[in-house]
């Protein structure tokens, strides 16, 4: 988008807005860490792709190699992270526009759309057939969008307004319509369940699902999930990247908007000479990469105003366009007063990077200082003990039970079989952690024994930090509670929705005492600092 000696400028906004950025630095390893490069680097190759000036001049070898590589790296980014389907939904929306839109040919977006089909089915042998990727929203999609370009596919931006934007809006609301059966139909025919928490997920930000049930509230209540605080837009306003982003992407949306109307208009032929030139059409169709990034950057912006985790795919794209409005000549040449005037393009480039530069340095330097001497190192001597027991006391057949998280520090840390998974993409591994969970509910010991019978667990691990936790309505315990159909701790909360007052103890503290009822079923093998076996 802009010459490489400018890059330096796109490291200072990602330096001065870091804590927007990524979470790697104060976020123990995730699996989008390892994805979201190979998302960047796919998005390098698709730009690459739809820049025809760029792509036109490269050999035929050259053609292949970028579109193996918009292949390769899209499938390691899904084989990566389990929310694939989403950030390639994201970007299947921005290709489809583009192809709606007339800015790349149809030929383009349909080798795009079975990139990412082929790249979902590749990722589907690999991880063992989960048939919840084969009917995932991003393959209902792009079936839709195939099926539309195709069926649109001699319709031309002509006939005027009310024509133009009844055919525009035609072609989507097919495009929607189809989705919506394809989604229907797959998940009907392949049986596919493991993907409706999203779906209670999204119903409950804004009210419409069961405020009770616990497949929707641990992601309702967990922080990355929560709606953009306004407190991001204060980060980045104050280093300039935002304002330069809303600039930026204002602005290309104005041109793409003047440019449909002209086309729906036809006022190319109709003006004269001295108006021709702004009614001229042809910018985004050579500059199709900068016209994909603009559209994806709005789609995900929008989701991350409901998902704050996703807005750390938002704000490199937003640096990504910010350096490309106040570095690339080829943007300012379209600017009325500086189309034949590149000395004082440079001159003026100049002038507001340094100003910039100066700015966030000033006003960033104590910071970065502070940030530098931040070392770091990995300390949790209590799960480092935990695992050490496990490892040095049980049998290497012995099963273990706990929270999600935990349990994923036991199987990786000590390859002792675990009864309940991490993994929340699955609806039988759903229903098995809800009951693995009753050991934080207010049940009897011989029903959370019949539980864990079921599932051939030897051990149990209470975390205090979970048991313990002071009561906000997001615990553990209170997501169950209400689970159950129980009152929480602060049932005051909760009064007008029926429930009842259960008048078993909860387990994870009653067990501590190891009454009669107890001790039957279970009995302690090691009382550690914060955990109990």
């Amino acid at each position: 988008l802009s010459p490489t000696r400018f890059l330096p400028f796109y490291g200072m906004f990602c330096l001065t807005n870091l804590s927007d950025m990524t979470r790697a630095h104060f976020v123990v390893n995730l699996r989008e860490h390892f994805a979201l490069p190979m998302f960047w680097l796919q998005i390098l190759f698709v730009c690459v792709y739809l820049k025809s000036v760029t792509y036109d001049a490269v050999s035929r070898v050259g053609k292949n190699c970028i579109r193996f590589c918009i292949f390769w790296f899209t499938f390691l980014f899904m084989l990566m992270w389990q929310f694939n389907q989403f950030a390639m939904l994201f970007q299947a929306m921005a290709i489809y526009a583009l192809s709606v839109l007339k800015l790349i040919t149809l030929e383009k977006a349909i080798l795009l759309f079975f990139i990412h089909l082929g790249g979902l089915v590749a990722v589907f042998v690999l991880q063992f057939f989960p048939k919840m990727l084969l009917s995932s929203i991003l393959v209902t999609f792009n079936l839709s969008a195939l099926f539309s370009l195709y069926l649109f596919r001699r319709s031309t931006h002509s006939g005027g307004v009310v024509a133009g934007f009844c055919k525009l809006a035609t072609q989507i609301l097919i495009t929607i319509i189809t989705m919506v059966l394809f989604t229907f139909l797959l998940k009907r025919l392949l049986g596919v369940e493991s993907d409706d928490h999203i779906f209670k997920f999204l119903l409950g930000k804004f009210g419409f699902s069961n405020v009770r049930d616990f497949e929707s509230r641990v992601y309702l209540c967990h922080d990355a999930f929560s709606f953009l605080s306004n407190d991001f837009f204060l980060h980045t306003s104050k280093t300039f990247l935002f304002p330069l982003y809303l600039t930026m992407f204002s602005g290309c949306l104005f041109v793409i908007g003047k440019d449909l109307l002209t086309q729906w208009c036809d006022l190319a032929s109709l003006s004269n000479n001295k108006y021709r030139q702004f009614f001229t059409t042809d910018y985004f169709e050579r500059r199709a990469d900068l016209a994909f990034l603009v559209l994806q950057s709005v789609i995900i912006g929008l989701v991350s105003l409901i998902v704050t985790r996703i807005s750390y795919m938002w704000s490199p794209l937003m640096a990504v366009l910010a350096t490309a409005l106040l570095c690339s000549e080829d943007i300012w040449k379209t600017l009325p007063g500086f189309r034949n005037r590149r000395q004082y393009i440079h001159m003026f480039q100049l002038l507001v990077i340094v100003a910039i530069l100066g700015y966030n340095s000033v006003l960033f330097y104590n910071r970065f200082q502070e940030e530098m001497k931040d070392l770091r190192e990995f300390w949790d001597p209590d799960t480092v003990n935990l695992m050490e027991w496990i490892n040095n006391t049980t049998a290497p057949y012995a099963s273990f039970a706990g929270s999600m998280q935990l349990m994923a520090g036991v199987k990786c840390c000590t390859s002792r079989p675990i009864t309940n998974h991490p993994h929340f993409e699955n609806k039988q591994l759903r229903d098995r952690t809800k009951d693995i969970y009753q050991i934080y509910a207010r049940r009897s010991a011989e029903d959370v024994y019949n539980i864990l019978k079921k599932y051939n667990t030897n051990y149990i691990i209470l975390e205090d930090s979970i048991c313990r936790a002071k009561r906000s309505g997001c615990t553990i315990p209170e997501l169950i509670d209400l689970e159950n159909g129980h009152a929480p701790d602060s049932r005051h909360l909760w009064m007008s929705m029926g429930l009842v007052q259960s008048k078993e103890r909860r387990f994870c503290t009653a067990i501590e005492n190891m009454d009669e009822s107890f001790a039957r079923y279970f009995r302690y093998i090691s009382n550690m600092r914060t955990e109990s076996i």
